[in-house]
């Protein structure tokens, strides 16, 4: 956001907040039918799997509450918030991490690739036309 954007989220816009909130949102949604399905799955089956593990397969072996069903529903839930959080991280940055520009420096051993207009690591061969 530059100028009167980010002078109009500054000053409370809420309007122009719920805009740009809006844009971050349709950015991330999927546009592929592949893709919607892993969306449902990933946000619809796996958290009704989660309940389900917790609140009927757990209990038919520890009791609620109990240190081990506690134990097990903490790992559980760190394993599905670091699933979600990474998920996140990948929808979010990109493939070219946060920037696309080049440095300003080149670091030692590193050569510009003309076909993807990067600078690429020492001993790398990703573009179909740098294989000899």
């Amino acid at each position: 956001m530059y100028g009167k954007d980010r002078y109009a989220a500054a000053t409370g816009d809420a309007e122009s907040v719920f805009d740009d909130f809006a844009s971050r949102v349709r950015k991330m949604l999927p546009s592929e039918t592949q893709d919607m399905i892993a969306t449902f799955i990933l946000f619809v089956l796996l958290p009704l799997g989660f309940i389900f593990e917790i609140f009927a397969v757990l209990p038919q072996y520890h009791e609620i509450f109990s240190e081990g069903w506690t134990w097990r529903v903490c790992i559980l839930s760190y394993l599905g918030i670091n699933a979600f959080a990474n998920v996140y991280k990948m929808i979010t940055v990109g493939p070219n991490g946060c920037t696309s520009d080049l440095p300003a420096l080149m670091k030692p051993g590193y050569h510009y690739c003309h076909s993807c207009q990067l600078n690429e690591p020492p001993r790398s061969h990703h573009c179909p036309g740098d294989i000899l």
